[in-house]
């Protein structure tokens, strides 16, 4: 039953009559067994042989077969036989492929798939939209995998992610950027330059998950240790790092991932700014190549103590070995 005491479904096996609030669901002359489901597209289904008689919300105003034929509805629905309906508030949709276009500005991303019966269809494909925050309605019969949504209709994009919708979809959804994220590639770390360095693995605050301290699990960290386990949206570490002048200073990372990860970051409680780490060849556990050097962007400190924060949005994952400010 539903939140209003409605029958949203009945399931009957060697039955000749189904009453329920004084109402007759079921009849038939002999014994049958049949099912019912009522929900945004409902379906009844009489197995074996024999006729029988179903009671039908008066929502539904057209019933679909398998083969794609149709019938009218009343309040009641005749069946004689082993025979199954999709019953529909409105016109129904034909069963078949399915393209579903992601609409962002001038560009267009066609994901293509296949609909059942039902009307619920499932598409996916590989978007072309460049890194950074978007902003995408669902439908409340629309569900997204392939990538993280938030409480506030954001969706955190890496780049090329697999994506799949399913559920009854729309001809398009809008998707519209919020902030495009910076790209910061995997520079050997012989390019970092010298600066006031910081071990990830120091003082550090966090919230939205644990991360773990390697114990030497890694080999050719900075400091003989590093961070890693970094995989869950949401969880964000932070360090609250010492500069001698207030000034500009350029913001270096130093980690080691197979997978790459769009993180979140946060200088002194800024507007954050969308970032993407490139790939580095591996997660740092023996090759000292694997730890990467990724530069970020300049920002200006006070003197004395500045919060550094990084947030995770893509799951996997980052370790981390160091941060450095070099003085610009």
């Amino acid at each position: 039953r539903g939140a209003a005491g409605e029958v949203l479904g009945w399931m009957a096996a060697g039955a000749t009559r189904l009453t329920v609030d004084g109402r007759e669901l079921l009849a038939a002359a002999q014994p049958v067994s049949a099912t019912a489901a009522f929900a945004e597209v409902g379906r009844v289904d009489l197995a074996g042989d024999g006729e029988a008689r179903f009671a039908v919300p008066s929502r539904y105003r057209r019933g679909t077969r398998p083969d794609g034929s149709s019938l009218p509805l009343a309040e009641t629905l005749r069946l004689d036989g082993a025979d199954s309906v999709d019953l529909w508030a409105e016109q129904p949709v034909p069963p078949g492929e399915v393209e579903l276009t992601l609409v962002s500005g001038g560009s267009r991303t066609v994901l293509r798939g296949l609909r059942n019966r039902r009307g619920e269809a499932l598409a996916q494909g590989t978007h072309n939209l460049p890194p950074g925050v978007y902003r995408l309605e669902l439908p409340e019969s629309v569900a997204l995998s392939g990538a993280a949504m938030q409480a506030d209709d954001t969706l955190w994009l890496g780049g090329k992610e697999r994506l799949s919708f399913r559920g009854r979809l729309p001809g398009q959804l809008a998707i519209e950027p919020v902030r495009l994220a910076l790209a910061l590639p995997a520079q050997p770390r012989a390019r970092l330059p010298e600066g006031i360095l910081h071990e990830a693995e120091t003082g550090w605050e966090e919230t939205g998950g644990a991360i773990q301290v390697s114990g030497g699990g890694h080999r050719n960290a900075s400091g003989q240790d590093n961070l890693w386990g970094w995989n869950l949206p949401g969880h964000t570490l932070a360090w609250t790092v010492e500069v001698p002048a207030a000034g500009d200073y350029e913001l270096w990372f130093v980690g080691a991932t197979e997978t790459g990860m769009a993180g979140d970051l946060q200088v002194n409680g800024s507007a954050g700014q969308a970032l993407v780490f490139a790939p580095s060849g591996g997660w740092g556990r023996e090759r000292a190549e694997e730890w990467r050097a990724y530069r970020t962007a300049v920002f200006t400190l006070k003197a004395g103590a500045n919060r550094i924060a990084l947030t995770n949005r893509s799951g996997m994952g980052l370790n981390l070995d160091c941060l450095v400010l070099v003085r610009r």
